[in-house]
């Protein structure tokens, strides 16, 4: 920029200069005081100017030999040129300026600039074009280009998809700003029925699992500030990001019993909010928003399966049938010797970051069992005794079980099926489901109370994930899973213990008890705390892993 500044404030003065000397139109002798044309006037010692009375005597400064006439218009630009370069030397200190730094230049662009931007694959114009949206301040011819642009990004794979052009869809379709052959094309690329399945199964396995989901698209989603900050501007509420929308949807679904492509139907399910008697809100945004598993009995003589999956998906509009479509999947299976459920990360720096990406919270533990036991509402609950959190951009998940170590005893906690992803949190809870009064979620502690009072004495417990690539099988929503130990060390304890707290309904506003479990150091409303006393109430941070190396 200095550069280029230098370089204009030569050009502009060089310019200046010639701008101000001016054009040469006469070479003819003058009066230096009028310019008036002397030619053909015989002039000697006492000659005066006929025009304006001087003296105008030859070979003195009174006779100006020649003409030259400036130019106004160029000097003009030879000006600009050198406010430029000086604009550009002096560039890196005005553009720190907070001033001129905190100007956001392209919310002043016109619209037609921004989409030659955009056009351009400038994320930038994207952003302010996205940012018209919700005020209204974007042209509905504007919206039909985004609009045709939303659609060639979604058929196009080779570009990572972003979800401001769902948000372009969602809004467009709420709107009512899409045509009707537009809204059909958006239900059939944003709304989308799959299946989790393997295509590879062992000889001796008896049954396979599958997964279905209907849902958002992976291309087509919608991004949840967006339907938030929307919501605030159309809803009285504008709670949980939800848009009113008069469309509700359908889905059938037509599960295989057996293999074959021929083979009938061995279920059938239905997803969906559809209630024609109610106004219902709905948009198809978020990915896989329902799931529904299930396995599928095998002959251990047939080598090679077909396995057919029918959905037939409508959507309604105000109740009325708007329109419909069918997706047949057909899954096929072969029985090979060494399936490959899941791929792993192998590469061992990968597989370092990945881990050191995980932490640990901290465990509950409860105590005063005894207590505990009197009280139904502390038998039935299932509470929260940790998570396991990542942050790590990842499709790599955890297909294992838990350890609780200390010293040098081990205990199990439960299998995990923990699918990877940014910021995903997985609360650990009892091993057990189906909990009654006589086998409670507190005999998982009571039955080891030697364990838990030395983990207690030690404030901290070592938290191990090993990983089972067997269990794979059960599990094919899981594509990819981390095959190494997992160590969570010196994870620090929380002791919980049974208190009867008071609780307010917030829709009648009436006040109720019930017992739960409380952490011990609780910090009491209406009292006073040193700094010190206050670090007791706030919970020790998360525990990063590591990889356990086992002999």
């Amino acid at each position: 920029m200095i550069i280029i500044g230098i370089a204009l404030c030569t050009l502009g003065i060089f310019t200046l200069f010639l701008a101000l000397r001016g054009r040469l139109i006469s070479n003819n002798p003058h009066c230096h005081g009028c310019k008036l044309d002397l030619i053909g006037l015989e002039l000697n010692q006492d000659s005066i100017c006929p025009e304006c009375g001087k003296s105008i005597v030859p070979d003195t400064p009174t006779i100006q030999i020649g003409l030259r006439k400036r130019r106004p218009l160029i000097a003009a630009l030879a000006l600009m040129l050198i406010f430029a370069g000086g604009v550009g030397i002096a560039w890196p200190k005005i553009s720190q300026m907070p001033s001129i730094k905190n100007i956001d230049w392209y919310a002043k662009f016109p619209e037609p600039i921004l989409l030659k931007l955009e056009a351009r694959s400038d994320k930038k114009a994207l952003q302010t074009l996205h940012d018209r949206l919700i005020p209204g301040t974007l042209s509905d011819d504007g919206l039909q280009t985004l609009i045709t642009r939303s659609f060639a990004m979604i058929d196009d794979e080779t570009n990572a998809w972003d979800e401001r052009w769902g948000d372009v869809l969602i809004y467009a379709l709420l709107s009512e700003k899409m045509t009707q052959e537009q809204v059909h094309q958006y239900f059939e690329r944003a709304f989308e029925v799959k299946v989790d399945f393997y295509s590879e199964i062992g000889h001796d396995v008896e049954q396979t699992s599958y997964m279905t989901h209907v849902g958002g698209a992976d291309r087509g989603g919608s991004e949840t500030n967006f339907r938030y900050d929307w919501a605030r501007t159309r809803n009285a509420n504008g709670m949980w990001g939800e848009l009113d929308s008069p469309y509700q949807h359908k889905v059938e679904s037509n599960l295989p019993y057996k293999p074959g492509l021929d083979a009938k139907s061995g279920g059938a399910g239905m997803s969906g909010n559809i209630d024609l008697n109610e106004d219902m809100q709905w948009i198809p945004y978020s990915q896989n928003s329902t799931g529904t598993g299930s396995s599928i009995p095998l002959d251990l003589e047939m080598d090679e399966f077909d396995f057919v999956f029918s959905f037939t998906i409508e959507i309604y509009k105000n109740r009325e049938l708007y329109h419909e479509w069918t997706k047949r999947i057909v899954h096929h299976v072969t029985r090979v010797d060494h399936p490959q459920y899941q791929q792993f990360a192998d590469d061992p720096t990968e597989v370092k970051i990945l881990v050191e990406s995980m932490s640990m919270s901290p465990i509950q533990i409860p105590t005063n069992l005894e207590e505990a036991f009197l009280h139904e509402d502390l038998l039935s609950r299932r509470p929260s005794l940790s998570a396991i959190n990542t942050t790590l951009d990842s499709e790599h998940g955890l297909l294992g079980e838990l350890f609780f170590r200390v010293g040098d005893q081990e205990l199990i906690f439960q299998k995990v099926r923990f699918t990877g992803k940014p910021n995903w949190s997985m609360a650990l809870t009892s091993t057990s489901s189906g909990w009654t009064r006589e086998n409670s979620w507190l005999n998982y502690f009571t039955d080891s109370q030697a364990f838990w009072k030395q983990v207690l004495e030690a404030g901290k417990v070592d938290v191990i994930y090993r990983p089972r690539p067997e269990d794979g099988i059960d599990a094919p929503a899981i594509k990819s899973m981390v095959n190494v130990p997992i160590i969570f060390r010196d994870v620090p304890v929380i002791k919980i213990i049974p208190k009867k707290a008071t609780y307010t309904d917030r829709a009648t506003g009436e006040e109720y008890q019930e017992w739960r479990f409380r952490p011990e150091h609780e910090r009491q409303f209406g009292m006073s705390y040193t700094q010190a006393q206050l670090k007791q109430f706030s919970n020790p941070k998360p525990v990063a892993g590591e990889l356990l190396e086992e002999d």
